[in-house]
């Protein structure tokens, strides 16, 4: 008798946690464009741009100076208690609401050490040179700052010109967070703490009682917090601009003491520090502390090599905070790689290891290091309403869903709720094409003979054969083996005939038709679906024969879903193994299905590995021979949107069998 295998716990596993799983383990090794949940997997639902492209573009923006322009991780958008902002890595625009025809105005910059004058003198609009990472938020209602990992400072508060947006760069502040009122920041750089104005009031605070309040007085610089350190400001924050400007760290950012209660001899700054209310607290790694983030009665502080939890304390009577000590001796490279609420952050540590921790400060090991290996940095948004993490970086996404990892069809930069409905800005339409409609340039194209910038499209004088491609180094989102593709371009053919045409193809491609799209010989707008297989290095391909005219508008989406299994023996190991089982839906009633298998003969013959990939014949079935044996997959359903993919089997045998009727598990 047959032994069927269902692929359901698979399934309903997800993605492995860790590539080393055994045989027969229920998991995926690859799970795109599908999200797995308690009943199965369903599509993953697309998320609406809070943004249209249009409004991004410079004609469309008050004080515009440029086009906002998608390169991961920005734009991404802050939407705060009284203010929703959209940072570029150039400049900071304020949104309009307005659903998808939210407007942007971009905002002016100060320089706060001179109020008066633009940050940048030659551009009042500009910030601070691009981090390459997202900004960090920390909101106050009315006042607001921003940090990056130069530790430059963007900040709006109504302790100052309350109609201006300030930048500070001479003071290394990497990140700041708000909790129950107060400032807490850390990330600090004691070569460039304290500046001369403040050194002058430590210097006449020595001259008074200092030393009998038993303190110790910093030495210039060299008793500056550093890096590792963490401050947090007294109750509504007042106190928080006292670090750049040493006149307010004496009175206050509200100028108290102006009575001469507080003075540059006895500064407000020193009595919040004297009783704890203000204070700086050393954290139990060396590491820069790259991400402050509250989580239920703590604030996580997460560094470069070590992680740690802080809490509120009103002991001895003042409000203040102490040290819960280390929570891993794991840090992490960069304060994106960290979201969540505080009820739960997910975090990527430095070795590429997925964790989750939650308000009891209970910490789960997820892994899935194999899934996060691209040296470049992650940003991880969270969707409060269903609870779900974006994992993402410039070329893919993955979402931790009901603690199962998937594959998102696109790139999320940020994500953010409007009206009750999840809104990510900076989700790149799932496109795995750079510069489709060829605006600006071709740069990211490779032009054959014949073939030549259009401006605004290509140009076609082609006498033989030719292609315009592009290469995987220049391309949107990962073109990924064994998946299905939407392919779109639009061309213009002036000279139509026998012999003549274009012909869309992936690479990597599967030899044969499947990495080929239909040779058009006519003019039109076409779209039709590809298969792609592991092959060469191009990405993108059109071949064009023969042909005068144009190309514009090429565009490949991701489409369907697509899931892999892990390897799986026989109960007879010594007959077949099966890699894994893939399975394809381009429109969720087209199913196809690849099988990987490693084949031991009885005889003693050697071993070899190949791969079969078959389509689904009308009754739901996959029928794969292998020499004298014979194993087939099941499909229960061909219609995805009505049932699961998880109605899927494996039959395994030692001869050809037949089977009449479909299968159940």
């Amino acid at each position: 008798m047959p032994r069927l295998q269902s692929l359901k716990p698979s399934i309903l596993a997800g993605l492995r946690q860790d590539s080393r799983f055994e045989r027969n383990r229920p998991c995926l090794s690859d799970c795109s464009f599908s999200k797995v949940l308690p009943f199965g997997i369903r599509p993953h639902q697309i998320i609406t741009e809070m943004i249209s492209d249009n409004n991004l573009l410079t004609g469309q923006i008050n004080n515009g100076h440029s086009d906002v322009v998608k390169v991961f991780p920005f734009p991404h958008i802050i939407r705060g208690k009284g203010v929703t902002l959209l940072m570029d890595d150039t400049y900071i625009y304020q949104v309009s609401e307005n659903g998808a025809n939210s407007t942007l105005t971009a905002l002016a910059t100060f320089d706060f050490t001179t109020p008066a004058n633009p940050y940048n003198g030659g551009d009042a609009y500009l910030l601070p040179n691009s981090p390459a990472r997202p900004w960090q938020f920390a909101d106050l209602h009315d006042s607001w700052f921003l940090f990056n990992t130069n530790g430059d400072v963007v900040f709006k508060t109504k302790w100052e010109d309350s109609t201006k947006v300030f930048v500070v760069d001479e003071v290394t502040v990497r990140t700041g967070c708000t909790f129950n009122g107060r400032m807490i920041m850390g990330g600090f750089n004691e070569s460039d703490f304290w500046t001369a104005d403040h050194i002058a009031i430590w210097t006449t605070i020595l001259s008074s009682n200092f030393a009998a309040w038993g303190f110790d007085l910093p030495d210039g610089a060299t008793i500056a917090p550093k890096r590792n350190w963490v401050w947090w400001s007294c109750i509504g924050g007042g106190d928080t601009l006292g670090f750049f400007d040493a006149v307010k760290w004496a009175q206050g950012s509200e100028g108290i003491g102006t009575d001469d209660s507080y003075t540059s001899t006895v500064p407000f700054f020193l009595d919040m520090l004297r009783v704890g209310q203000s204070a700086f607290l050393v954290m139990p790694f060396q590491g820069f502390v790259v991400r402050t983030l509250p989580l239920g009665n703590n604030v996580m502080v997460y560094g470069t090599d070590g992680i740690a939890a802080i809490f509120p304390s009103a002991a001895p009577g003042v409000p203040t905070f102490g040290l819960r000590g280390e929570v891993l001796p794991i840090g992490v490279d960069y304060g994106s790689m960290i979201g969540g609420t505080d009820k739960r952050h997910v975090f990527l540590d430095r070795n590429h290891t997925l964790w989750t921790i939650d308000a009891d400060l209970q910490l789960t090991r997820l892994g899935y290091e194999e899934y996060f290996t691209s040296v470049s940095h992650y940003q991880i948004s969270h969707d409060p309403e269903y609870d779900e993490f974006y994992i993402s970086n410039e070329e893919a996404c993955f979402v931790l869903a009901n603690g199962k990892l998937s594959e998102y069809p696109g790139v999320v930069n940020s994500f953010t709720m409007r009206n009750n409905l999840g809104s990510a800005l900076g989700l790149t339409a799932t496109e795995c094409v750079k510069n489709g409609s060829f605006t600006g340039g071709v740069t990211e194209w490779t032009l054959d003979t014949g073939i030549t910038d259009g401006t605004g499209h290509i140009a076609l004088a082609v006498g033989g054969t030719s292609w315009l491609s592009q290469s995987r180094a220049n391309a949107g989102i990962k073109l990924t083996d064994l998946h299905v593709y939407e392919f779109t371009f639009t061309c213009t053919i002036t000279n139509p005939g026998s012999g003549v045409y274009i012909q869309p193809r992936l690479h990597p491609g599967e030899s044969g038709t499947n990495a080929y799209g239909t040779q058009r010989a006519t003019s039109g707008t076409y779209i039709e679906t590809i298969l792609s297989s592991s092959n060469s290095v191009p990405l993108v391909r059109l071949k064009v024969v023969g042909v005068t005219g144009t190309i514009d508008d090429v565009s490949v989406v991701p489409k369907g879903t697509y899931v892999r299994t892990g390897w799986m023996s026989s109960e007879d190991g010594d007959v077949v193994t099966i890699k894994g089982v893939r399975v394809i839906a381009d429109d969720y009633s087209n199913i196809s299905v690849a099988i990987d298998h490693v084949l031991t003969a009885r005889d003693g013959l050697s071993d070899f590995e190949t791969t079969d990939f078959v389509a689904v014949d009308g009754r739901g079935f996959a029928n794969i021979p292998v020499a004298a044996f014979d194993f087939r997959v099941i499909v229960m359903s061909t219609d995805f949107s009505d049932t699961n993919i998880d109605d899927i089997a494996v039959v395994f045998s030692d001869e050809k069998i037949a089977v009449k009727e479909r299968l159940t598990d």
